[in-house]
């Protein structure tokens, strides 16, 4: 950023003698060789041109660098929420299979709660009773 300020300046220092020379050189004053300047220009504005160029080439670097880190960051963040999916999944299967199990074990404790209770009563009332197949 420097040589590039630097460039300007002096392309502005060598325009402003360029200008300052054909002036006293049209007037007369003095007899001025304008070619020296022309060539110190000429050098500036070279100068100025491989310092622009050095930028956008360095710019053009971080631009890949960053590129490559947001990419990488993206597959990152992707492998993340599919772990993230996985550990949902496994969670809500086990929340499920738990209710399963309570179910299961009520349904098998009413019965055998039942059927005790069918043992306990006396023979008149299990005649009686509606639900018993013969």
């Amino acid at each position: 950023m420097a040589e590039n300020e630097g460039a300007q300046s002096a392309i502005g220092n060598t325009i402003n003698r360029l200008l300052h020379a054909e002036t006293e050189k049209e007037s007369g004053d003095q007899a001025i060789d304008a070619d020296p300047a022309r060539e110190d220009a000429e050098k500036a504005q070279d100068e100025a041109l491989s310092a622009k160029t050095d930028i956008d080439n360095a710019a053009a670097e971080e631009r890949a660098k960053v590129n490559a880190v947001l990419a990488q960051l993206e597959a990152e963040k992707s492998a993340a929420e599919a772990e993230a999916r996985a550990m949902e999944l496994i969670a809500y299967g086990g929340v499920i299979s738990l209710m399963i199990l309570v179910m299961v074990v009520a349904s098998t404790r009413i019965q055998k709660t039942q059927a005790a209770q069918l043992r306990r009563r006396p023979k008149s009332l299990k005649r009686h009773h509606v639900y018993q197949i013969q």
